[in-house]
């Protein structure tokens, strides 16, 4: 199997762009690497030639609808292995770890979760009961957050998204900021879009992944979010209610 891996020109690419941000950052380039790589092996990012890339590309054909992710949550949250890849994967395992990150981030800088890409590339047998059961209440609070999405009929553009929504989340904790991803801007000349592009451009067609595209996406992915809803108990996402 293929391995999605980062060229040196681009992880200082990326390492630049988040100094840029926050000079006065410490920037730790192996773990950025590790993070990303992550990301791209558990979202199965396209056009590396492997097996594992033309099959997620074959499962994303048709992109999951909000029906479809409140039943992946169930299963996440009903299941003794929360974080099992047969049901934790794309979308649903990148809006996880943007929970968990909310939630765990100051648990973090207390040492008390010695990890810093929260869920990305890890298995459950590396989660303490409380974190367990972190998981199993952060799927069911985004199960509620999409049912209640389902009569909007809010498409999503499957693994572009779960790949941006992780982006996010390594870019903020690289620049050490603490902002809700969803603060992030979408102009295109922006750090984080140009964290984007620079991280996805090897591994996407050029009219996939542009930056003007992906500035796009970001920028729809945000109006959704906040578009307010019939029911008002999910007018924030989860975690920020």
């Amino acid at each position: 199997m293929t391995t999605l891996a980062l060229s040196a020109s681009q992880l200082d690419e990326l390492t630049a762009i988040i100094r840029r941000a926050n000079p006065h950052v410490g920037i730790n380039s192996k773990e950025l690497k590790r993070d990303i790589e992550d990301l791209l092996s558990a979202v199965g990012t396209a056009n590396d030639g492997s097996q594992q890339a033309l099959d997620f590309e074959k499962a994303t054909e048709e992109e999951p609808s909000h029906a479809e992710l409140v039943e992946q949550f169930h299963k996440i949250a009903s299941s003794d292995d929360p974080l099992d890849p047969r049901i934790c994967y794309g979308l649903a395992l990148a809006e996880l770890n943007a929970a968990a990150r909310r939630k765990w981030t100051s648990r973090r800088y207390n040492r008390l979760i010695n990890r810093s890409h929260m869920l990305l590339g890890v298995t459950s047998d590396f989660l303490t009961p409380t974190e367990r059961a972190d998981v199993r209440q952060f799927a069911i609070d985004l199960a509620a957050y999409h049912q209640a999405q389902i009569k909007r009929q809010r498409p999503h553009k499957g693994d572009q998204d779960a790949l941006l929504h992780g982006l996010a989340d390594i870019f903020l904790r690289h620049a050490g900021s603490s902002k809700h991803p969803y603060e992030l801007p979408h102009s295109v000349r922006s750090y984080f879009m140009l964290f984007c592009y620079a991280g996805l451009r090897p591994f996407f067609q050029l009219t996939e992944a542009t930056e003007r595209a992906l500035s796009r996406r970001w920028e729809n992915m945000r109006k959704q979010q906040f578009a307010p809803p019939k029911d008002p108990r999910f007018a924030s996402p989860p975690d920020e209610a």
